[in-house]
């Protein structure tokens, strides 16, 4: 990252502080929309962990080719979002979908 802010978009440590943030407020994000949902209700949270696995993967190639820094901040910032509704995502989901008998309890 230190290397991709210096020699593509040709900044320094703020550019570098602003790229690593932005990973970190789209996570804030996912976490803060996924705490929002019911914590008793599995329905929907394969097709979601489908979709933010897309996005976890699709956002970071496209900041791969980035050029501009407020790209390349909304990019990382969406794939900060992704990565953090997917693991929680099917962390919640297995959590929810084992039963006592199936825990080994």
């Amino acid at each position: 990252m230190p290397i991709f802010a210096a020699q593509v978009l040709g900044g320094g440590a703020h550019t570098l502080v602003f790229l690593m943030a932005s990973s970190g407020v789209g996570a804030l994000a996912g976490a803060v929309v996924l705490a929002a949902r019911r914590s008793d209700v599995v329905q929907g949270l394969g097709r979601r962990i489908v979709l933010t696995t897309a996005l976890f993967g699709a956002a970071p190639t496209a900041f791969s080719f980035s050029k501009m820094l407020w790209l390349s901040m909304l990019l990382l910032a969406i794939a900060g979002f992704g990565m953090m509704q997917q693991l929680a995502s099917r962390n919640t989901f297995c959590r929810l979908s084992w039963t006592t008998k199936s825990a080994g309890a």
